[in-house]
């Protein structure tokens, strides 16, 4: 089973958009057994096809199934939780000052927590712990040729390095080793090398967490500490331990009650993720709360417009020369868009000859102020056949690729194959489908 996630994340991060999943990724159990079942009856009642197993084929149909899904999360999200009839959908968090706090919602938007506001002043970012090492010469080495090793020690692991240095090193290569060694390692710090005017360099490091991690002000976050066999304490002569700043958390004032956070980001009352980025001017609080129901109901069919012309480009990528029927994707979108065209341009949202959608801001608000009912059943209109399209490509995005038909399916003795949508991978499974 990990031989087959690791394959499938491969392609992923070597094809695929990167695109974190969103809580309207998961499904009910009944949702799950539509789908299983619609799949049984599309294998059922389809051909035989032989496919063009060419890479940009494995390549365009996971990434049209990654675009399908971010654009069924943009739909879902369009729409209330606990009333599917209402579109003004996902709660949009707001910060009046983004540059010093920025914030999310990641409550319930079925939830009676859209009057919860606050204000916060903050006073110091959480900090990491960073050791600066000795700026030495980069031409220069005064350590032996020797095999040598050093321990980095956190407060989960303990993780031995080892490396060895020849006659042709120099304390550069030898700095640019040691900082290779800690990043590919992955135990939570990161190495740099920092250079002065004077041709030195020295290694820093930095711990990927921030904070103090126990009730000890000095506390550290990792120590680094030489083997007692090596001839040379390499850990001394780099100053790898050399500790310039300790770890210390966030300050800052909660509607006026001060508190602390050993990182820059966490979850507020379990509604609001924020994210701190930079000191607030005294007595100048940034104010948490939730946008108005019209700048709600515009941002999601901004987010939903921004998932749908991102669909149409990953679709229009590919032409008939790389051997993938990308045209006959975008065909689809295209038409099914035209049917709404004359309601969506009232409303501000233009499509181009590419069959990407425009926004005009100061028409989509005008139609949100004047007639909010209307504006909204226009978007909910168009998003019930966007949805139907969207289950279509997520449930076979190998009918969008080259093909020929090899035998049709015996209308007496039609045989079931639920596998045959997992071919676009290799008959490889996501983790999340």
């Amino acid at each position: 089973m990990n031989v087959i996630t690791n394959a499938y994340n491969y392609y992923m991060t070597t094809y695929a958009p990167k695109q974190s999943r969103s809580r309207y990724s998961t499904h009910k159990q009944s949702e799950l057994k539509d789908v299983y079942n619609s799949i049984v009856k599309m294998s059922k009642e389809s051909p035989t096809y032989l496919y063009d197993r060419s890479k940009s084929v494995f390549k365009y149909a996971i990434n049209i199934k990654e675009e399908a899904l971010g654009l069924k999360d943009a739909l879902t999200a369009l729409t209330n939780e606990a009333d599917p009839t209402s579109i003004i959908g996902r709660k949009i968090a707001n910060s009046s000052y983004p540059d010093a706090i920025s914030v999310s919602y990641v409550g319930n938007n079925s939830s009676s927590d859209s009057k919860n506001s606050y204000e916060l002043e903050v006073s110091e970012l959480a900090k990491p712990q960073v050791n600066t090492g000795i700026f030495l010469p980069e031409e220069e080495l005064s350590l032996l040729p020797n095999d040598y090793s050093f321990e980095l020690q956190t407060k989960n692991t303990t993780y031995e390095f080892k490396f060895h240095i020849s006659h042709n090193d120099t304390n550069n290569s030898i700095q640019k080793r040691l900082t290779k060694l800690i990043n590919n390692s992955d135990i939570g710090v990161s190495a740099s090398i920092l250079s002065d005017e004077k041709g030195n360099s020295a290694i820093q490091i930095t711990s990927d967490y921030t904070g103090q991690q126990d009730s000890n002000p000095i506390s550290t976050l990792f120590n680094i500490s030489s083997s007692p066999e090596d001839l040379d304490d390499v850990v001394k002569y780099f100053g790898l331990n050399n500790v310039s700043q300790l770890p210390d958390d966030a300050v800052f004032t909660l509607n006026g009650e001060e508190r602390t956070s050993p990182s820059n980001t966490f979850t507020l009352d379990n509604s609001f993720e924020l994210t701190l980025k930079k000191c607030t001017e005294p007595e100048k609080p940034v104010y948490i709360g939730f946008k108005t129901d019209i700048d709600t109901i515009a941002d999601n069919i901004k987010s939903l417009v921004l998932q749908y012309n991102s669909m149409v480009d990953t679709a229009s990528q590919y032409t008939t020369v790389n051997k993938v029927q990308s045209h006959s994707l975008t065909k689809d979108l295209n038409s099914l868009t035209k049917q709404f065209h004359s309601p969506l341009e009232s409303i501000g949202l233009n499509t181009d000859e590419d069959g990407k959608i425009s926004i005009d801001d100061s028409l989509l608000y005008q139609a949100l102020e004047e007639d909010t009912d209307d504006t909204v059943q226009t978007i909910f209109n168009y998003r019930s056949a966007l949805v139907n399209k969207t289950d279509k490509v997520l449930l076979n995005p190998m009918e969008y690729v080259n093909r020929t038909i090899v035998t049709y399916p015996n209308p007496g003795k039609a045989f079931v194959n639920p596998y045959v949508t997992s071919i676009y991978s290799g008959m490889l499974f996501n983790s999340y489908c």
